[in-house]
């Protein structure tokens, strides 16, 4: 079977196949790397990134949610009531899979994924409706360093609200939430972690809240 996706300039400048093109066979895999460094579908984003990548998350999201693995997507992933889905990009919709499953059993459970943006016509498209905010880390950040050549998507599962709708998915907190996150630059320290942190913080709250409080925040009218 053959799967033609779409992957950065920069990876194949390194990887060497544009300088090939114009006679140069000092670079990448001409100069004897391994074809496969330049190809990481198997590897999933804290594998590539390491400890810089699950301190950011863990400084805004919390330190007492469980980091899945592979083995624990089909039992694990749908008991705890915190969860961060790490998955590579090649096995991202066997994983979304089983979160699907896990929050129709259990919708009031949060659930936290990171995929580096490969292979994301088997992926995305789930992600987004699976989650309720869904944003992007940009290259060049402290936690996601130029060297990996695609950025990071993030996706965030709310529990259900008491207050209609509901779901938080859509409604005016989550929207101001994105248009904060897009317009930092990648250089900012610790990128978006107080806009998460806050924005964590307020979810948790919303159900201690009335209904005349939170009606801003969830309904447009």
């Amino acid at each position: 079977m053959l799967r033609v996706i779409h992957v950065a300039g920069k990876r194949m400048i390194a990887q060497g196949t544009d300088a090939l093109s114009r006679g140069c066979t000092t670079i990448g895999v001409m100069q004897g790397g391994v074809f496969t460094w330049y190809i990481p579908l198997h590897l999933s984003a804290v594998e590539r990134q390491g400890h810089n990548l699950k301190d950011w998350v863990e400084s805004w999201y919390g330190s007492s949610a469980t980091w899945l693995t592979p083995s624990e997507w089909h039992l694990t992933g749908h008991q705890l009531p915190s969860c961060i889905w790490n998955p590579p990009p090649a096995a991202a919709d066997a994983a979304l899979e089983q979160l699907g499953q896990s929050i129709h059993k259990r919708p009031h459970h949060a659930h936290l994924v990171l995929i580096p943006r490969l292979m994301t016509s088997r992926w995305r498209k789930l992600l987004g409706k699976i989650c309720d905010l869904v944003f992007t880390v940009p290259l060049g950040t402290e936690c996601w360093s130029n060297s990996q050549f695609e950025p990071l998507i993030v996706g965030i599962y709310f529990p259900l609200c008491r207050h209609e709708p509901w779901r938080l998915r859509s409604t005016p907190l989550l929207e101001r939430v994105e248009r904060q996150l897009r317009d930092l630059p990648s250089t900012a320290p610790r990128w978006g972690r107080l806009v998460l942190r806050e924005l964590l913080k307020q979810a948790r709250e919303l159900d201690s809240m009335s209904a005349s409080l939170v009606r801003p925040l969830l309904r447009r009218d």
